[in-house]
């Protein structure tokens, strides 16, 4: 679990002021910060100091060109290191490093905005990309990390907590009595709207672009997978299950660790 915390467009934050907004959202991880200020952008991230051990390398990943940062954990990553390699023009560029913001970051670098359809995890994640002046947000199927998104003028906020989006747009954390309202009468998860007026949650499964003029564009990136083959048989189906299962597990221990996990889902592509 981390904190994230992006902004793009307008007039760019200062690192003192991303990285208040992270304390904001300490209690999704403030103890290490890390922040980054781009022309026209600037990003922050968070986490616990116990996190440190089973999360390596950096909070923000930043090759120069692209800014990453990112609440996930990427399975298989073997599958998707292979992947980068196949979809990207001779002479493959070096993998950036191993940490989940450094895969999302290759995972950029070989598919662009389209990147989050290839990747297998639990995740959101920000990319600001220095050269387009574009920046995507995007969240897995499952929805287990929040994100949210709100505009004050020609900026554009997002953010792991709602109240942190609602204190920088122009509501200045204003309180929308419709969806408040919807909320309180068990009317959950519907629509994109949340209990402050001007901000939304991004819905699990999508991707959010802010291109350089400023427009700002929601698409889906995940669709349930089809079956196409089937176990000819229930112990073939029992035993494909257990291979399932047992990579499934696999993609999230961390080896060199003591590592206790809920029952993991099996690869959905």
């Amino acid at each position: 679990m981390s904190a994230i915390f992006a902004v793009a467009g307008g007039a760019p934050l200062a690192a003192d002021s991303l990285e208040r907004a992270v304390r904001d959202m300490a209690p999704r991880g403030a103890e290490r910060i890390e922040a980054r200020v781009a022309e026209g952008a600037g990003v922050a991230g968070g986490r616990f100091a116990w996190e440190e051990e089973s999360i390596p390398g950096p909070i923000v990943a930043d090759d120069g060109v692209r800014l990453v940062v990112a609440d996930a954990s990427i399975y298989y990553r073997d599958d998707l290191r292979r992947a980068i390699r196949a979809a990207t023009a001779a002479p493959a560029f070096a993998p950036s490093g191993d940490s989940p913001a450094h895969l999302i970051l290759d995972a950029y670098r070989a598919w662009g905005r389209d990147c989050a359809k290839r990747l297998e995890g639990d995740y959101t994640f920000v990319v600001y990309d220095r050269a387009s002046r574009t920046l995507i947000a995007a969240r897995d199927f499952s929805g287990s990390r929040p994100l949210y998104y709100g505009r004050d003028g020609d900026r554009l906020i997002v953010a792991s907590r709602a109240s942190v989006v609602a204190a920088h747009t122009s509501h200045r954390g204003e309180i929308d009595v419709a969806a408040l309202g919807a909320s309180v009468a068990a009317l959950l998860n519907v629509g994109e709207a949340t209990s402050y007026r001007g901000v939304s949650v991004l819905p699990v499964g999508h991707t959010l672009t802010m291109t350089r003029d400023g427009r700002v564009d929601v698409r889906r990136h995940w669709d349930p997978p089809t079956i196409v083959d089937r176990p000819a048989s229930f112990d073939e189906g029992a035993e494909e299950l257990r291979a399932l299962l047992t990579a499934s597990v696999d993609q999230r221990l961390v080896h060199e660790l003591a590592t206790a996990r809920f029952l993991a889902s099996p690869k959905t592509s």
